[in-house]
C-alpha cells in the first residue's frame, strides 16, 4: 500500500532505460512476485514508464510514434492493478492506454501492453 501511494525509482542499475538510452519497445519481466517473499514488479514498472515519460522528446526528435512496454504475468491482480495506476498517473494527458494481449507462448495467460502515443509537437 505505501508503494502504490509513493512510488519510487529502481537504482540506476535496474533502469529499463540505463545510460540515458530511449528505447522504443521494453519488456518489463523480472523481479519474481509469484511468491509473498518476492519483491514482484512494481518497482521497474514505474521505473520503465517514469523514463518512458522521460524521453518523449527524444522519441519525437527521432520519429517514433509509439512506444510500447510489456508487463509479464499480467494475470497477477497486484502488479496489474498498480501497472494501470502508474499509466493513469504518469500519463494523465491520456497519451497511453492498456490493453491484454495473448501470450505466444500458450502457459502464459497474457502480457499487458501498455501503449505510448508520442506527441509529434512539443511537451
Amino acid at each position: 500500500r505505501t508503494f502504490a501511494e509513493k512510488p519510487h525509482r529502481g537504482s540506476e542499475t535496474l533502469s529499463a532505460l540505463v545510460g540515458g538510452t530511449c528505447w522504443d519497445v521494453v519488456v518489463v519481466d523480472s523481479p519474481n512476485g509469484y511468491r509473498p517473499d518476492n519483491p514482484g514488479r512494481a518497482v521497474p514498472i514505474f521505473t520503465a514508464l517514469q523514463d518512458v515519460r522521460r524521453c518523449l522528446g527524444e522519441y519525437r526528435r527521432r520519429g517514433v510514434r509509439e512506444v510500447v512496454v510489456f508487463v509479464h504475468d499480467k494475470e497477477r491482480p497486484l502488479e496489474d492493478g498498480l501497472a494501470r495506476k502508474f499509466v493513469a498517473d504518469t500519463f494523465p494527458d491520456k497519451i497511453a492506454t492498456t490493453r491484454v494481449i495473448g501470450s505466444p507462448w500458450g502457459r502464459i495467460k497474457g502480457l499487458l501492453e501498455i501503449t505510448v502515443a508520442v506527441p509529434q509537437q512539443h511537451y
